[in-house]
Formats: C-alpha cells, structure tokens, sequence
C-alpha cells in the first residue's frame, strides 16, 4: 500500500493543476483586490450596523450579480461538487 501522505500530496498536486481550482483561486483573487467590490462591502456593513435592512438588500443584490461574484460562485459550486465526487471516492 502506498504512503496515505504521499498519496494526498499527489492529489493535492493535481486539483491545484485542475481548470476549476485555477479558475477559483484567479477569481479570488481578483475580488480580493477589486475596489467596486471592497466599496459594496464597506456599504453592506454601514446598512448593517444602521439596521438598515432594505439598502442592506438592494446591496446585496447588487453585490452578489456582480459578474466577479456571479461567477466565483458558479465555480465555487463547481469546486464543491469536485471535492465532494473525491470525498466519495476515498470514502469507498
């Protein structure tokens, strides 16, 4: 039987060689560093701490149909359901 950390290792190789895990990390990134979108949360926090919950709302919307958040969480879905098809897969 082979090294179980050996074994991980490699598998941790090839996701961070995968397109999906590629896409993730890139679009991670670029929220990260994207003023338009650090300036939506600063207004999500201010609504929220006002107790403002209809601008919270209209915020949110407007936040999460971003094309940058629109599609980290279609990839992110993707990259569940990658790890989870492993999960099973190991758990066998």
């Amino acid at each position: 039987m082979n090294n179980p950390i050996e074994e991980a290792k490699k598998l941790r190789d090839l996701l961070l060689e995968s397109e999906t895990v590629k896409e993730y990390l890139f679009l991670k990134a670029q929220i990260e560093f994207n003023e338009e979108l650090e300036d939506m949360k600063k207004q999500i926090a201010l609504a929220t701490s006002k107790e403002n919950k209809v601008l919270k709302d209209e915020l949110l919307v407007k936040y999460n149909a971003h094309p940058l958040i629109n599609n980290f969480n279609i990839v992110k879905d993707e990259l569940i359901s990658l790890l989870t098809t492993i999960k099973n897969i190991i758990s066998e």
